[in-house]
Order: C-alpha cells, then sequence, then structure tokens
C-alpha cells in the first residue's frame, strides 16, 4: 500500500523525513543518488516526491514508487509534443491528455531513479499502457486528480491511500 502525503512546498525535506518516520517509525537522513534521485538513509521505505504549483506530493511505499504532479497551465508544451510518438499525439488532444502522458512518463523514471531526458524518446505511453523500447514495462500507472493537480503513481501495486497534509 502506497501511502500519499501532501505538504508545503517549502517545507517537502522536513515533510519527507516526517512522512518516512511516519510509515515506518524509523528516522532518516536524506541523501541523493549520482542521478540526483533523494533517498533515505538508514530507512528501509522508498519515496517519490513532485512538486507543481502549490502542490507537493510524497508517496511513500515498502517497493520502489515514482510519482508526479502537474497543475495544469491552461497550455500544451508543443517542445515536449514533438518528442512524443505519432501514436501519442493523437490519443492528446487536450491539456489532460498531455499530462497524463507526461506525468506516466515521469512517475516511471523517478521509481527508477533515472533522468526523464535521458530516457524520453525510449518511453511511450499510449492506450493508457506505458512501454519502454517497445515493451510493455512490468509496472502499473495509477492517474488521480488532488488540490487542481494531476498526480501519476508507478509502482508494482499502485493501491494508495491518501494520509493527508503534512505540518512540520
Amino acid at each position: 500500500m502506497i501511502h500519499l502525503y501532501f505538504c508545503e512546498k517549502s517545507e517537502r525535506e522536513a515533510a519527507v523525513r516526517l512522512a518516512l518516520k511516519n510509515y515506518t517509525g524509523k528516522e532518516c537522513t536524506l541523501a541523493r543518488t549520482k542521478e540526483g534521485k533523494p533517498y533515505a538513509l538508514g530507512n528501509p521505505a522508498y519515496f517519490s516526491l513532485s512538486h507543481s504549483g502549490g502542490v507537493c506530493v510524497i508517496a511513500v511505499s515498502d517497493e520502489p514508487v515514482g510519482t508526479d504532479a502537474e497543475v495544469p497551465t491552461g497550455k500544451i508544451r508543443p517542445a515536449v509534443l514533438r518528442s512524443f510518438s505519432d501514436r501519442e499525439r493523437r490519443e492528446i488532444s487536450s491539456e489532460g491528455d498531455f499530462l497524463r502522458h507526461w506525468t506516466a512518463r515521469e512517475a516511471y523514471v523517478k521509481m527508477l531513479g533515472a533522468r526523464l531526458w535521458d530516457m524520453l524518446k525510449y518511453l511511450e505511453f499510449y492506450g493508457g499502457n506505458l512501454f519502454a523500447g517497445g515493451s510493455p514495462v512490468p509496472e502499473k500507472i495509477t492517474f488521480f486528480y488532488e488540490r487542481g493537480a494531476i498526480i501519476a503513481l508507478c509502482a508494482k501495486n499502485t493501491e494508495f491511500e491518501i494520509k493527508g497534509l503534512l505540518k512540520v
């Protein structure tokens, strides 16, 4: 079960430590991989963090997890859309469609701990499924809307529970 927390963007690092402590009962220190992915020292849980506009979401799980949140701005980003396949572009007729395609990719890449731009052309999201190098990924993508944002979760099991707003 993935636990989801929301926090103030300015408090995100302290909120991640609190979310991990709430999930496991253990204190932790945050560090980063060479790719820049944050992880917790001294805590067995996985987490992912995303923020957009005034929304900041933290996903915590026993297994690798990725999340991405995007607040609609009223625009589809043409430069990014050009990097999508023809099959994907045929599915995108609104900003909401675009954001589902984008957040699916980003949540998956965050789950892997990779960098999005290194994998952008390698990934394809169509028909509600994510593909890497032409093959479907084994992880699931789940979307939901909260606090004015579209949020994507990526994990082997995407059952989630919203735990609420963390105040640090």
